[in-house]
């Protein structure tokens, strides 16, 4: 797998990547899940206030819950069973992206050598697209979206986020 001519589609089928190179978590775990830091860009995606076509703030969905792939026959999502209306509580759920405990499959496959690092596009996305929402959603006083996030306890990470996110803000 050293050899310089390897395929990378050899490396990403070798039990051998999975043991030196792979991710610290098992695959398929829910730790692995929120380790990713894709994976935790998804997350937070999700949960992103979104607008009508209009403008206006969408009601968020009800039955919105995070249910993980290795147990998808758990008709409650994540921490058991909510009552409907109950918004979604993420301070002890929600992961940064960006965070140094993020790990991506690039920083992994480069083993330290200098590459185009995926984190890059991921502060991108964050900056430009999922700041910007989650912070006019909150300067708008709405609280359409409120009955899937609770706005009120959004992790102090993403809090500070958003509170330091210019692009787009009014000034």
């Amino acid at each position: 797998i050293d050899e310089p001519d390897s395929h990378p589609s050899d490396l990403i089928h070798s039990q051998e990547y999975v043991e030196r190179i792979g991710p610290s978590a098992p695959r398929g775990t829910e730790a692995n899940f929120w380790a990713r830091g894709w994976c935790r860009l998804e997350v937070l995606s999700a949960l992103c206030p979104k607008r009508f076509s209009d403008s206006e703030w969408r009601p968020g969905p009800l039955g919105l819950r995070m249910c993980y792939h290795h147990d998808p026959l758990n008709k409650h999502g994540h921490g058991g069973p909510q009552s409907m209306g109950d918004p979604l509580t993420v301070h002890n759920s929600l992961r940064d992206p960006l965070g140094d405990d993020a790990e991506y499959t690039c920083c992994t496959l480069a083993r330290g050598h200098p590459h185009e690092c995926d984190r890059v596009h991921v502060a991108a996305m964050m900056e430009f697209c999922i700041l910007p929402q989650f912070r006019d959603y909150i300067d708008s006083g709405s609280n359409a979206w409120d009955l899937t996030l609770d706005m009120r306890n959004l992790p102090l990470w993403l809090r500070h986020q958003i509170a330091g996110s210019t692009y787009g803000k009014a000034g």
